[in-house]
């Protein structure tokens, strides 16, 4: 796998599952009709209609873009975690430091079941942190055998590969 690979479901996988990555990567795929994944496409299809929607860029799909300068990522959780900042700060650095687009300025994530947007700007730091987690997605997905099961079972019950590693 090359970096020019990297969409933002590696970086959504390095977050939650090392095992979930490597399958993803080798073109293993369960989250076709998985609840979870369906409930998220459709908060993303019905918030924010206005807004242009999917912009596909290489390997990415950003939700939408603004005149903001920012990159907006819509997200179905209740729940605002740290693991959701990484795909969107992804996009915007590909669009900023790839594809020379410099009045991108970072990320919002759109929480719209609790009506709340969390704004990250793209700073050095986070850029360091972006370029630091492209090459442990890259070391990840060039292992030649495929990493154990996440040590929280109970998280891994809300996952699509549940059944794969567990049954």
């Amino acid at each position: 796998m090359r970096e020019e690979d990297i969409g933002g479901q590696h970086f959504y996988y390095l977050e939650s599952c090392f095992r979930q990555l490597w399958l993803y990567a080798k073109g293993i795929r369960f989250e076709e009709g998985f609840e979870d994944v369906e409930l998220g496409r459709l908060y993303h299809e019905e918030s924010y209609e206005r807004n242009r929607k999917e912009i596909r860029v290489d390997g990415i799909v950003i939700d939408f873009i603004k005149k903001d300068g920012y990159i907006h990522e819509t997200k179905s959780s209740k729940v605002v975690k740290k693991e959701h900042e990484t795909q969107p700060l992804y996009y915007a650095y590909v669009l900023k430091y790839r594809k020379q687009f410099n009045n991108i300025k970072g990320a919002k994530i759109h929480y719209p079941a609790i009506k709340e947007i969390i704004t990250l700007d793209l700073t050095e730091d986070r850029v360091e942190e972006i370029e630091k987690k492209i090459q442990a997605i890259l070391e990840n997905v060039q292992r030649a055998d495929i990493p154990p099961v996440h040590s929280n079972k109970k998280l891994c019950k809300k996952c699509a590969y549940f059944e794969f590693c567990y049954v």
